[in-house]
């Protein structure tokens, strides 16, 4: 391994070396050569298609291949993000079926490092099974080699996960329909990460696609012009095909590491600070003081436009000022409904890990209680709303106002829909079993729909890197488009059929005929 990683010391960063080696990863000089050989050759072949000269080509070649490096640690990385999240599915999956039969974090973590011959989930497990049979405090030392699975595999499902050994072995008992709910819950997880790589890869794989065809037409156009139009070998032109060239590696390398991304990272979630900041904008909004606030400079930009087209200013103005004016007195509500559309996209994302853990604390207590402990857990932007169904509870525990307000200025149904449930498993109003079954289900849903739409969201991000080989080839059919005049205009009159071809090529190269 030294060896191997000694090689590698040239080509590699000391950051990207030591990422890479801390979690195992070696290196071969087959991949290597393999990766620098196909560098070199798609910079050559497609220098070679854009007929640049020998200087040029050797530049753009040079160019390129320094981002073979990157393409390296891309490959590299992708592959091991690939091993840690195929290590982390089956540790969840494991420690869960352990657990349901033994009912000991011990005994699972053993029967689980059995199902890892090597690697680096061997080699953690062991020492974390060591760590708590070498202790004397049984419970602190199942929480120590836990955090240290964690240090290794952090993620939202992983720490779900320990936390429920943590309660379950604790209280003891049957736990079958949180069996049940985790199980679903990291099926989902597995289904979505693999859908979000897959959608990486392929995306990848067609801008990639895509640039080279606008590459195929860029050379096919340039070899279209007659003779005395020729443009091939002006300085602009070669100029500009190789840097076509480069920008066809730096758009791939640009794709190639988001397929390399950490597929155990976490969504982005609000901290207290923002959750707080943006709670308060909306509880303390007063939509008749923001209209009057804003009611001054509108105006006056009403006014101004009023008055420069009333001294002989075009339509146009006082259409913008009329705009201007409704835009700046309205500001103020559309950043309300926005800041209320994120707090509530929010709280749709947070709410099934934060039921979850009620659900685990409701083994043990009674809902009112369990509802005031998750609060210390609790994501960011239901703290408020928790503080205050707690006391709303603590005044008068038998109303149900309290279970039915919570959230309810935000207009989310499915959260209504279960906090009835929790009211009813509360305060025994039907089968305490059926209830909790129908709570799962219905957090089930919610959880399968926010991690969806998570997904969506990020396939339409990807969508917009579809236009990345645009921008390049638009840039140089401008160009190219610049030489043409140049060309036209220092060559001999010719006849009027010839003139009239040339023309029809030169608005070819407008901008609006790539799109």
């Amino acid at each position: 391994m030294r060896r191997k990683q000694n090689k590698v010391r040239g080509i590699l960063n000391r950051g990207r070396r030591q990422q890479l080696e801390a979690q195992g990863e070696g290196y071969e000089r087959k991949e290597i050569l393999l990766c620098y050989g196909a560098v070199f050759g798609t910079a050559v072949v497609c220098g070679i298609g854009m007929s640049l000269s020998l200087g040029y080509l050797a530049a753009a070649v040079g160019i390129c291949f320094l981002q073979a490096p990157r393409l390296y640690f891309h490959y590299k990385k992708a592959r091991l993000e690939r091993r840690r999240f195929q290590d982390a599915n089956a540790y969840m999956a494991q420690v869960v079926q352990s657990f349901a039969g033994s009912g000991k974090i011990l005994a699972s973590l053993k029967e689980t490092r059995d199902t890892f011959p090597t690697g680096r989930m061997r080699s953690i497990l062991t020492k974390t099974v060591s760590h708590i049979e070498q202790s004397c405090d049984m419970e602190l030392a199942e929480r120590e080699a836990l955090g240290f699975v964690r240090q290794e595999y952090d993620c939202e499902r992983i720490r779900m996960l320990h936390d429920f050994l943590e309660k379950a072995e604790s209280r003891g008992g049957s736990c079958e329909s949180e069996f049940r709910l985790l199980e679903n819950i990291r099926r989902l997880w597995e289904k979505n990460a693999l859908n979000y790589q897959n959608t990486a890869v392929l995306a990848r794989n067609l801008v990639a696609f895509e640039y080279l065809l606008l590459m195929l037409v860029c050379i096919f156009m340039l070899h279209q012009f007659p003779q005395e139009l020729s443009i091939l070998h002006m300085p602009l032109v070669q100029g500009l095909n190789a840097f076509l060239v480069v920008c066809f590696f730096l758009v791939f390398c640009r794709m190639d590491k988001k397929c390399g991304r950490s597929m155990l990272r976490d969504a982005r979630r609000m901290d207290d600070l923002h959750a707080g900041l943006k709670l308060k904008y909306v509880q303390e909004f007063q939509g008749r003081k923001s209209l009057l606030t804003r009611l001054p400079f509108g105006a006056a930009v009403l006014v101004l436009s009023m008055a420069w087209y009333g001294f002989g200013g075009q339509r146009g103005i006082l259409t913008g000022g009329i705009l201007g004016f409704l835009l700046i007195l309205f500001a103020g509500k559309l950043r309300y409904f926005y800041t209320v559309y994120r707090i509530r996209s929010e709280m749709k994302a947070v709410f099934p890990g934060w039921l979850f853990d009620v659900l685990l604390l409701v083994q043990s207590e009674n809902v009112s209680v369990a509802l005031a402990k998750s609060i210390e857990k609790a994501p960011a932007v239901l703290k408020g709303e928790l503080k205050k169904l707690r006391r709303e509870l603590e005044e008068n525990p038998l109303s149900p106002d309290a279970f039915l307000s919570f959230l309810a200025e935000y207009r989310l149904p499915e959260v209504a829909g279960i906090m009835r449930k929790l009211y009813a498993l509360s305060h025994g109003t039907g089968a305490g079993g059926e209830v909790m079954n129908q709570v799962i289900d219905m957090n089930m849903t919610m959880l399968a729909e926010a991690e969806n739409r998570r997904l969506r969201l990020k396939g339409e991000l990807f969508s917009l890197y579809y236009m990345l080989p645009t921008i390049p080839v638009m840039i140089c059919m401008a160009g190219y488009g610049a030489a043409l005049m140049v060309v036209t205009f220092h060559t001999e009159p010719i006849a009027p059929p010839s003139i009239n071809i040339n023309f029809s090529i030169l608005l070819s190269f407008c901008p609006g005929f790539m799109l």
